[in-house]
Parts: structure tokens; sequence; C-alpha cells
């Protein structure tokens, strides 16, 4: 037996069919009917409910399906548009940090300024190769696990989207939502 037609009842029909055939006048069906209306009304409310559980059970913490459901969500013409349009999680790429203590030379005020390391003169040499200094969140300290890319032509909530991406992700997986 398919288990859409376990929950497949017909409360209308069901009320004539149980009704004896001397009993079934359309005074008595009318009757029937209007006590079956608040279980059909219970059906249907469980039928929307039993649909959005089963969309939740086939959501699981892989790529493809927290693509899926991100798409079908937030995106206005569903899944029929290209690829190319569509709400993708990527991956990030961590860089190795090279930590260089500059014995104050630099100030709080020179952050964000080109701090030359190389005397005058000097250049980078194979053994001794050019190397490029990261803030914190630049180098991987605070690197997210993964980044949900949002086309800029959609509309959406982020905080709805970042608890949707954090029910459906592995615990202690970090990700940022990001334009494209």
């Amino acid at each position: 037996m398919d288990n859409d037609n376990i929950y497949g009842v017909d409360f209308k029909k069901l009320t004539v069919l149980l009704l004896p055939t001397f009993l079934r006048q359309p005074v008595m069906r009318t009757f029937l009917k209007v006590f079956s209306t608040p279980l059909q009304w219970l059906k249907t409310m469980f039928d929307a409910g039993r649909a959005t559980d089963l969309f939740r059970e086939g959501i699981d913490s892989t790529v493809p399906r927290l693509e899926y459901l991100l798409n079908s969500r937030f995106y206005p013409d569903g899944l029929t548009t290209a690829y190319s349009y569509r709400i993708v999680i990527g991956k990030t790429i961590r860089i190795s940090a090279l930590n260089i203590y500059l014995g104050g030379i630099m100030q709080p005020e020179d952050e964000g300024l080109p701090c030359v390391i190389w005397k005058t003169g000097e250049a980078a040499t194979p053994s001794f190769p050019q190397q490029f200094i990261y803030t914190n969140n630049e180098a991987g300290e605070i690197c997210p696990d993964f980044v949900v890319k949002v086309p800029v032509s959609i509309q959406f909530d982020e905080r709805q989207m970042r608890s949707l991406v954090q029910a459906y992700a592995l615990p202690g997986k970090e990700f940022t939502v990001i334009g494209y």
C-alpha cells in the first residue's frame, strides 16, 4: 500500500458510504456534510503540515540539499532559472598565517597602511621569497568553513537565511553570507 493513500480520506464521501442505503437522502447527506466539514478542515491542515515535514526530512547538511533548500525558499522563480543565478554554497580559501613581530614599528593608527620590511636595495630572492602580511580575518583566524553566495538581485532576510542554514549545517561549522 502506498503511503500517500493511507492519508487520502475523503470525509464527504465516507459519511455517505457509511450511511445505510435507505437513509441516503439529500437532507441527511447535507446534515452529515455539515458535521464532516471540521474533519475535512483538520485533514487539510494535517496534509499541509505533513508536506512541510516531508520537505524538512529530505534536507540534510550536504551542500546540494542546502542549496536546494535555500533556492526553493528564497528564490522568487524557484528552481527554474539558470544555475549561475541561484544561491550557491562555496568553499573558503584559507591563507596560512605568517606571524611577524615588527618590534614597535607599526602603531595602531598605521593599520591598513603598507609596511615595507625590506631594506633599501634588497629584493626577494628564491631562498627568501617575498611574504605578505595579512590581518587575522584574512589569514583564517576567523575564517568560515563555507560561504553562502546569494545573487544581488534576490531580496531576502539575512537573519532568516542564517537560521535556516544553522538549523541544517553540521554543528560547529561557521559560514558567511555574501552577495555576488
